[in-house]
């Protein structure tokens, strides 16, 4: 009965990243480089003739280098185009964007699940199930889990080695003579990942390894001789690969490092406090109340306070020196989650195991189980929140829905705010790549021109915006010309009070007149929807049910999610109906 319980606590973690990827299937803009270029080596290929100009002509990276101030490396996205191949190319009608988000979640819930084993080794099954549930019920880490952010692509692998960091009974971690020259996993894999993808991870490596040191868990030989096959390996697998994709001799991260860190470009997103992590981000990242009690019990708890100070010393430290860089943002300190939270889950089996003992620990235990589910149903509902985050992608497929075969050929601009809230490569209708393939189908051409980028001037210019028949925009202003709004989505805009007789919001759109109105009856009504969307629709009708069965309670009072009107779906006028309207006035 044990092992059953083991293993569907376990699979709670693969479940909801997957559950999470269903409810938001789009991206934006902090996860554009990797999913953009995964996309472009999927579609186009590795170039072995003509590097420079196949590139430009085709890799988003080159295209527009104003999405992409600061270089990162090919190597996830080359990864993961590799992994999804063989399904993308051999599985009808899979969806590509969602196979690729799905392998890096189910990737993040391995490693999860690697550490929960590590945890079982160095203090037992309770503690290790413990952590499982404190760690699902967390909102970050599961829902961006399958998010090509660069900070969760090392995610995974950063949480397995600091699982080799634990104790283990089989294993002292002394400085013997045999173990003094062998290399020390851990080291290993934090180095190479801080040299490919994320250069944070170096502080992370250093604050442990000193940790292990003054523990006497290390030798400077085993240091040394693990930090240089580490760099060494890390060097090889992104200069070569870097250089070859980016044109320009290149080591990503140190380009990064220099940039955000050294220049304090970073601080131009804007900066908080040395205390906001501790203060702001660690509450919400740990996200059950309970949880940072139950780390103080650890600590208080003489049989548990050398293992908890084995997981928070080091890890806490680390944010503390990173709260010396003036921009601070969650991800940064995601890393150091899973220790924290391993740390709280040795006082809550504590408190578990002996709940029958005491009225006190059995009223400790009711506690943890009803503070467990209610984080639990406030991630979903953050996670459906969420799903209404996206309204560049809803836009993208609603334009194609209402649009798609009106014409042979449809040229289509997409402004910054559309492209940065999910409309990506993988949501464009490929151009067909023969004759034979363009034969009765509509060839979509999509431009993404930006007052930043090489030809932005021309956004200003009444001619630019003639070579368009359709435009996803954000302010109707910067659309030069005649044009019919045909949609208008919407998108988060808080959180509201609903008063007694007030309506609830109305959906995600809000459809335009006329030639709008006539398409979406010829397509019975349902346009825009994407791969899935049938979770989020079924999310919103839960929660309205739930909503209306509360305002009878409360009188008429409820919370509700706001609105507000986001990307607005254009159709030029063709000159034609501009003079004929004009015609019709001057009668």
């Amino acid at each position: 009965m044990g092992h059953i319980i083991d293993t569907l606590i376990a699979l709670s973690v693969p479940s909801l990243v997957l559950l999470y990827l269903s409810l938001a299937p789009y991206t934006k803009i902090e996860e554009s480089f990797t999913i953009q270029a995964t996309h472009d080596i999927l579609s186009y290929g590795i170039p072995f003739r003509d590097r420079d100009h196949y590139l430009a002509a085709t890799y988003d990276h080159v295209k527009h280098p104003e999405l992409h101030p600061v270089p990162r490396t090919f190597l996830a996205p080359l990864l993961f185009a590799i992994a999804s191949s063989p399904f993308a190319r051999f599985v009808k009608g899979v969806d590509t964007q969602i196979l690729v988000r799905a392998i890096l979640g189910l990737y993040n819930a391995f490693c999860i699940l690697t550490f929960r084993n590590s945890i079982q080794k160095a203090f037992g099954s309770g503690t290790a199930n413990w952590y499982i549930i404190f760690q699902v019920v967390q909102f970050h880490v599961i829902f961006y889990a399958s998010r090509t952010l660069p900070n969760i692509i090392p995610f995974g692998l950063s949480t397995v080695a600091l699982g080799y960091l634990l104790p283990t009974p089989s294993s002292t971690l002394t400085n013997s003579t045999s173990s003094k020259f062998q290399l020390h996993p851990s080291l290993v894999l934090l180095t190479i990942l801080g040299i490919v993808f994320r250069s944070e991870l170096a502080l992370l490596l250093g604050v442990h390894t000193i940790y292990s040191f003054l523990r006497g868990q290390l030798s400077i030989p085993r240091v040394l001789i693990s930090g240089t096959f580490g760099l060494a390996i890390g060097l090889l697998l992104t200069v070569p690969l870097d250089t070859y994709f980016w044109q320009t001799p290149l080591w990503p991260e140190l380009s990064s490092f220099l940039f955000n860190i050294y220049s304090g470009k970073s601080s131009d997103w804007g900066t908080s406090p040395w205390h906001y992590y501790f203060t702001s981000s660690l509450p919400k990242l740990l996200f059950n109340p309970l949880l940072p009690l139950c780390v103080a019990f650890s600590l208080f708890t003489p049989a548990l306070r050398s293992p908890s100070l084995t997981l928070l010393l080091p890890n806490l430290a680390y944010i503390a020196l990173y709260s010396f860089v003036p921009h601070k943002e969650w991800r940064f300190i995601l890393y150091t989650l899973p220790p924290l939270t391993a740390a709280g889950s040795l006082g809550a089996n504590y408190i578990w195991t002996r709940r029958s003992k005491t009225p006190l620990y059995r009223l400790l235990s009711l506690i943890l189980i009803l503070s467990t589910i209610s984080s639990l149903g406030a991630s979903v509902l953050m996670a459906l929140i969420s799903s209404t985050n996206y309204p560049g992608a809803q836009a993208l497929n609603t334009l194609h829905a209402l649009a798609d075969g009106t014409k042979p050929v449809l040229n289509v601009h997409i402004d910054v705010l559309t492209a940065q809230t999910g409309a990506t490569k993988f949501l464009e209708i490929p151009a067909p790549r023969n004759g034979l393939e363009a034969i009765g189908r509509t060839v979509w051409r999509y431009d993404k021109s930006d007052v930043k980028s090489a030809n932005g001037g021309q956004l200003l210019d009444p001619v630019f915006w003639e070579g368009f028949d359709y435009a996803l925009a954000e302010k109707l202003e910067r659309v030069i010309g005649a044009w019919d709004v045909l949609a208008t989505v919407k998108g988060y805009g808080g959180v509201k009070v609903v008063k007694p007789g007030e309506e609830v919001d109305g959906g995600e759109m809000d459809v335009g007149e006329g030639w709008a109105r006539e398409a979406v009856a010829r397509r019975g009504g349902r346009f825009g929807a994407g791969p899935w969307d049938g979770w989020m629709r079924v999310g919103k009708r839960g929660w309205n049910g739930v909503g209306g069965w509360m305002r009878r309670v409360t009188g008429g009072w409820w919370v509700d999610v706001r609105m507000v009107p986001v990307i607005h779906v254009l159709r030029r006028v063709p000159m034609g109906e501009v003079r004929g309207e004009i015609a019709k006035e001057g009668v």
